[in-house]
């Protein structure tokens, strides 16, 4: 990825191809984020080593000049995974809530994105890696597994002859076993492979404790005006819903497979869950995760669920361009009324609603020409109506400014409510 700080990105290299598509690999919105990100960790470790004890301040010191001996690409995807900026912001709010203890604990979480990539390149360095807390169960992000052990262990302890049996909290791993090169059960560890859409890097899961802290956190929040209180909750795959997940995006793949790529440039983890009303949903705090539930249908409709899919990606799209380009901006007490929410909408709620409608509306119409089936045309049809009742709600206030970038995106989806 190239770095967005050599020049000044202009309107049409922001927003890309029609409905702001990454055009040809070029993607400067991404590429600001990433590098954002991996710019930081020297900066944030000494933060964290500075606030902690003298063990925070070694271990994360370490931690971090592997990080940097990583090629560019690697390092890139570290932190683009939706729980590097999760751990990022947590730290950072610890720092600013003068919590000592969570932060030396937190930063421990550092190594675990890292202990893959650091032996990848090092295969005959020992390693030991201390755990945040005593668990039964180490997750590695951005690895295609996990590990359950049969005792809860605070360390791993890497090295050419381990034989994954738990010793006094600690257990001792092959380097073979986190490469992949040894799968079966060793010792008191076990590897389990996670799922993915096929054929691509998302992967499926909702068993992360992450998640689940995330979306505890989510049902804490007052209910909106207008909506029962927040219900969510991991949920577990249907024995069909793998299969349900990967025929939803082969259809996104043959109906606009640009788009399909540029999904897999932005999605790394696809988080199944449950609620009684709410279906699907981002957040910037885990840029790269998108949440669906089946609470408006089911995985198994094909359309519905390959919309979801899409419009959550949407989102993250334009949260990354809106890092580096407003697009609208209008007085920051006006509020206007969505075409599909109860409550009234700030601007960007409403920029992000336009956006979203404008590419589901533009996938059914390609759709229904490549499927012939009648439920796109019919999402086309009511979707193009709603993305035109949002356009013109936005367009009513008198505050609103447009950036180049914005007029520019906003023809193509005025455009797309009257295809």
């Amino acid at each position: 990825m190239s770095d967005t700080r050599e020049h000044a990105v202009t309107p049409a290299e922001l927003t890309g191809g029609p409905l702001a598509m990454v055009a040809n690999g070029h993607d400067p919105a991404a590429a600001h984020h990433t590098t954002r990100l991996r710019d930081s960790v020297g900066r944030v470790t000494r933060r964290l080593g500075a606030f902690g004890d003298a063990e925070t301040v070694r271990e994360t010191g370490v931690w971090s000049e592997r990080f940097y001996a990583l090629p560019e690409d690697v390092a890139m995807r570290i932190v683009g995974h939706p729980f590097f900026g999760y751990l990022w912001l947590q730290l950072m709010q610890g720092c600013a809530r003068g919590d000592r203890e969570f932060v030396q604990t937190w930063s421990h979480h550092l190594a675990r994105f890292l202990l893959v990539p650091h032996l990848t390149r090092h295969p005959d360095e020992p390693v030991s890696m201390r755990l945040p807390e005593p668990t039964r169960e180490i997750r590695l992000p951005g690895s295609a597994f996990h590990l359950a052990v049969a005792h809860p262990v605070d360390t791993v302890r890497v090295s050419g002859d381990g034989d994954g049996v738990v010793r006094d909290g600690a257990v001792r791993l092959p380097r073979a076993f986190l490469l992949g090169q040894v799968t079966g059960p060793l010792g008191h560890t076990r590897r389990h492979d996670h799922l993915f859409i096929a054929g691509t890097g998302i992967e499926v899961d909702s068993g992360d404790p992450w998640i689940h802290r995330h979306l505890s956190s989510m049902n804490t929040k007052p209910a909106v005006p207008g909506y029962p209180p927040p219900d969510l909750a991991p949920a577990d795959l249907s024995p069909e819903g793998p299969g349900h997940i990967d025929a939803a995006f082969r259809l996104i793949e043959r109906c606009w497979p640009e788009l399909a790529v540029e999904i897999t440039s932005y999605v790394r983890l696809f988080v199944p869950y449950r609620s009684s009303f709410h279906s699907s949903f981002t957040e910037a705090c885990l840029m790269g995760a998108v949440f669906l539930s089946e609470a408006m249908w089911p995985f198994s409709s094909r359309p519905h669920t390959a919309e979801h899919l899409l419009h959550e990606a949407a989102h993250l799209r334009l949260t990354l361009i809106e890092e580096l380009d407003p697009l609208v901006e209008a007085d920051p007490e006006a509020t206007f009324s969505s075409p599909v929410r109860l409550d009234p909408r700030p601007l960007p709620g409403m920029l992000q609603t336009a956006f979203a409608f404008a590419r589901i509306a533009a996938f059914h119409r390609r759709a229904h020409a490549v499927t012939g089936e009648e439920i796109h045309a019919s999402r086309q049809a009511e979707t193009a109506g709603q993305l035109a009742q949002a356009l013109r709600a936005v367009e009513a206030e008198q505050s609103v400014r447009f950036t180049p970038a914005g007029e520019r995106l906003w023809s193509e989806m005025r455009a797309e409510a009257a295809a």
